[in-house]
């Protein structure tokens, strides 16, 4: 089909703000190849200062076009119009296949962004070490990204710089860093670092956005090392007790902005997070993403916030939460009272926080009651232990839930779900107790239009009936399923259910915790499979069993799994392993 032309109307004959609007739907690498050189008219638009200032040459950005495609459109865009650009690029977007070709070919004056996606940590290095990347760090650079893929990557020699300290040593004009690494175990250990208080690694740097294992990283980070820090935007995976001797009551006037998040339980709270937050003298903005286990006090409330956090920041003007309590009093002879929701609700709007909603428990079940208290609107990707409690809300930004409880999960909260969650893409579900009200699931069909993972591992087999039988659930982007083997063969009928069949006709990636040997009726239930996945789950050998009528006590879900590249041997799929870890703080 001819570019210029389409029921023959001439695209020349649209006026430049159609035109702008049409190259947006471009990415940038299509619109520089396919847009420059065609006439006057395209070099104009397509040049313009306010399209090109960012070029991104990350391979997703050629998605649509072979290796051998990419190559030519990558040396034209370096031999012929980058040289016509250079003082117009402001940012730059690079992985380990462009970066070299891109940084090489030409000055960028007016670079001051720069951004590293899919790099393996000893390929980074490298090029970081480039004369050429040197001088940007030390004259020019302000912004950077890095994204690190850690998984294929062996153990890194100790000779090795650590990428995180050489770039904040480095990069003198910096004053924005977001620094993440891809993987399914660990994330980056700041505190083995080891520089003595007192010595800067940075004295340029004033927002940090990174994702660390332990809350002493944190602590670390907020020891001197940056003191110009003014904002502070971390994902901490494990909230424990410090096992550093840092000051943990010296005051941080510098810092303006915090967030904190973290995707397990923690015992530590009281202890660890408020005496942090209460050093905060100046802060304005705080957003707290944090899921609580207390064993002898009640839930999280406004009253305890107030008086033993925000209290201590009068310049506060915004604050994001999620907080999520989990009281335990199996073990302890304390009596705990619960408040009713009205109670907590209360709290909170008469300290002057009044768009929240709430979902608790008001007495104890089994010694066990869960509170979960929210900012309204909800701001954040992720909500984590939802029970049975819940009763609805609004949700577009969600796109991971997982669901936790002790008593049954019926059709009707799965309906309220799908309708609350519009765009849901990760469903994890721990429940071992039966539905009861199963006659009903007939009555209204549900969907979940964007739902591509499901986690069924440590379920009931009516959670399976509920979401794979067509007869209660529609899943029309089900791709990815967590599943125990044995559940599948039952729920399945050795895979001749029909009624199951066709929620599992566009699975791709069957990930179970045992090895078996595929029949032809398992292959023909699963037309679309390109992938079966052996998976490492450390749940509590009791739960899997069936003999645990409580899910674990806290769930890791971060550690989705990497799947595997698969191998054959005989009628056997050999797979590699991946972990998810089921354990608290």
């Amino acid at each position: 089909m001819n570019i210029l032309s389409s029921n023959d109307i001439h695209i020349l004959d649209l006026p430049d703000e159609m035109l702008r609007a049409i190259f947006n739907k471009l990415n940038m690498a299509d619109m520089l190849y396919s847009l420059v050189d065609v006439n006057q008219r395209f070099d104009r638009l397509a040049l313009d200062s306010l399209y090109i200032y960012h070029l991104d040459f990350s391979i997703e950005a050629f998605n649509n076009y072979n290796s051998s495609t990419y190559t030519h459109i990558l040396d034209r865009i370096c031999s012929k119009i980058l040289p016509r650009i250079n003082q117009k690029v402001t940012k730059l977007t690079v992985d380990p296949l462009s970066m070299e070709r891109i940084l090489g070919a030409i000055d960028y004056s007016q670079l001051h962004s720069l951004s590293f996606v899919n790099f393996e940590p000893k390929i980074l290095s490298r090029h970081l070490t480039d004369k050429t990347m040197l001088h940007l760090l030390a004259n020019q650079i302000t912004h950077i990204t890095v994204d690190i893929n850690i998984e294929k990557t062996e153990i890194s020699n100790e000779s090795e710089p650590n990428i995180f300290e050489f770039i904040l040593l480095y990069s003198t004009c910096l004053n924005d860093l977001t620094f993440f690494q891809k993987s399914s175990r660990e994330y980056l250990a700041i505190s083995s670092l080891n520089i003595p208080y007192g010595n800067s690694l940075s004295l340029s740097l004033i927002k940090l956005k990174i994702n660390v294992n332990t809350f002493d990283d944190c602590l670390y980070l907020l020891n001197g090392c940056l003191p110009s820090l003014s904002t502070l935007i971390i994902r901490i995976k494990k909230i424990a007790r410090s096992t550093l001797m840092i000051n943990n009551t010296k005051e941080l006037f510098k810092l303006k902005c915090f967030s904190l998040s973290t995707n397990r339980y923690t015992f530590d709270y009281d202890k660890q997070v408020v005496p942090l937050l209460c050093r905060m003298l100046n802060l304005e903005e705080l957003t707290l993403f944090v899921s609580v286990i207390r064993t002898k006090s009640t839930y999280i409330d406004g009253n305890q916030l107030y008086d033993k956090v925000l209290n201590y920041m009068p310049r506060l003007n915004k604050f994001i939460f999620s907080i999520h309590t989990h009281i335990s009093n199996e073990y302890s002879k304390k009596k705990i009272d619960l408040p009713s929701n009205n109670d907590i609700r209360n709290s909170f709007t008469k300290r002057g926080i009044q768009s929240i909603d709430i979902f608790a428990d008001d007495k104890l079940i089994n010694n066990r009651g869960n509170c979960h208290v929210y900012s309204l609107p909800y701001q954040f990707n992720d909500f984590l232990f939802m029970n049975s409690c819940f009763q609805g809300g609004r949700f577009d930004k969600v796109r991971l839930l997982s669901m936790d409880d002790i008593r049954p999960f019926e059709h009707e909260l799965f309906q309220i779900i799908s309708q609350d969650f519009p765009f849901l893409r990760t469903l994890i579900i721990l429940n071992n107790i039966p539905q009861k009200n199963k006659q009903h699931h007939s009555s209204t069909l549900i969907t979940f239009n964007h739902l591509f993972e499901l986690d069924l591992f440590c379920v009931h087999n009516d959670y399976v009936i509920q979401f794979l039988s067509d007869k209660n659930t529609r899943l029309p982007c089900l791709t990815n399923l967590i599943i125990r083997y044995e559940t599948l063969l039952t729920v399945t009928n050795n895979f001749t259910n029909n009624a199951t069949r066709l929620n599992c006709s566009k699975i791709k990636s069957l990930v179970t915790h045992k090895l078996f040997v595929g029949s032809q009726d398992y292959h023909s239930y699963f037309p679309s499979l390109s992938l079966s996945t052996l998976v490492n789950c450390d749940y509590p050998k009791s739960f899997i069993d069936g003999n645990e009528s409580n899910p674990p006590a806290t769930l890791d879900y971060k550690t989705l799994l990497t799947m595997a590249t698969r191998t054959s041997s005989s009628a056997t799929t050999l797979l590699k392993t991946t972990s998810r870890n089921f354990i608290t703080s």
